[in-house]
């Protein structure tokens, strides 16, 4: 008899995966590298080939097997297209797994901060996707494709304003901004005119990100930077269109609570509340009358995995509170 549940947690730079019983004691955790097949050199072939391995590593030091798993659910970043969620799955059966839920990792947002497993979720790390899961079970996703529908928020699309505003003031006469000090004491540089050289160098070569950048606007911020403020404030009023988009297309009673969960390290970890504020401001404003729980989420989004897959297997929400606390 099947006994377990495997919940997995993919992301652009690191995956979580945790194994539990169906009663709810954690057995193992394992901390993995990327598994978004976007940024993978292999695509999806070496997505296959980390799944694999990251199967392999947790069942057989626990020495189980796929078939002692009950449920198994994937919230994988890059899973954002019906034809990405097809091949994925595919992995999966070729794998040898027959009964998992396969998601966008922003979905494990809800089910780890809210109670019920319905809701509004918004993961804000390297990149930004908002998803919503209603009482039917029905859901959505908005955002997460690129330059297709913009990436309004990000660790990216905020590394990507910081270099902006420093090159629009130091060459296209654009406001002064303590960005560009900032940007030039994270490069090392001396010169404007280094500016582009270093940062192609740095990005192409250099193992540097945009999102490594993004600290730069919310430091800039923090000295009441108006350019860094109005960042910061355009992308809390994207993500809110987002936020609001999802409740018009989904079913959620107006007179029942609704809880947004803020996740990924931008969200979480931003020094400066200038965009979350204007978020929350936003979301009240298109949502006269409903009552709204923005929860910032502190624990692990692999639980919203454990808690999802524990769901499948008992038709409960009973052991939310023990797997949490273990995660």
């Amino acid at each position: 008899m099947a006994r377990f549940v495997l919940g997995v947690d993919g992301g652009t730079t690191k995956t979580h995966c945790a194994l539990f019983d169906t009663d709810g004691e954690r057995i193992d955790f394992l901390p993995f590298g990327p598994t978004n097949h976007e940024r993978l050199a292999g695509s999806f072939n070496e997505l296959e080939e980390k799944l694999r391995e990251l199967v392999r590593e947790i069942l057989g030091r626990n020495q189980l097997a796929i078939a002692d798993l009950a449920a198994s659910v994937f919230g994988l970043s890059g899973v954002d297209a019906r034809f990405q969620r097809e091949k994925i799955a595919q992995i999966l059966r070729n794998i040898g797994f027959s009964r998992f839920i396969l998601c966008n990792d922003a979905y494990l947002g809800v089910k780890a901060g809210s109670r019920s497993g319905m809701g509004i979720g918004v993961i804000n790390g390297t990149g930004c996707s908002v998803c919503g899961i209603d009482p039917a079970g029905r859901m959505l996703q908005l955002n997460g494709q690129g330059e297709i529908t913009g990436e309004p928020g990000g660790g990216g699309y905020l590394g990507s304003r910081a270099t902006q505003a420093a090159y629009n003031f130091l060459f296209r006469g654009g406001p002064a901004t303590r960005i560009t000090d900032l940007l030039w004491q994270r490069l090392g540089i001396r010169s404007k005119f280094d500016l582009i050289d270093c940062l192609r160098e740095k990005l192409e070569y250099g193992g540097l990100r945009l999102a490594d950048l993004a600290p730069v606007i919310f430091q800039a911020a923090n000295y009441g930077d108006r350019v860094a403020l109005a960042i910061l404030e355009t992308m809390g009023t994207e993500i809110a269109a987002s936020v609001n988009g999802v409740v018009r297309e989904l079913a959620f009673a107006p007179d029942q609570p609704l809880e947004i969960v803020l996740a990924g390290s931008i969200a979480v970890k931003g020094e400066n509340p200038a965009a979350l504020n204007r978020l929350q401001r936003e979301v009240r404003a298109a949502q006269p009358g409903r009552v709204l729980n923005f929860i910032v989420l502190n624990q692990s989004p692999v639980a919203g995995a454990v808690v999802w897959a524990l769901q499948e297997v008992r038709r409960d929400n009973a052991l939310y509170d023990k797997v949490v606390a273990q995660l």
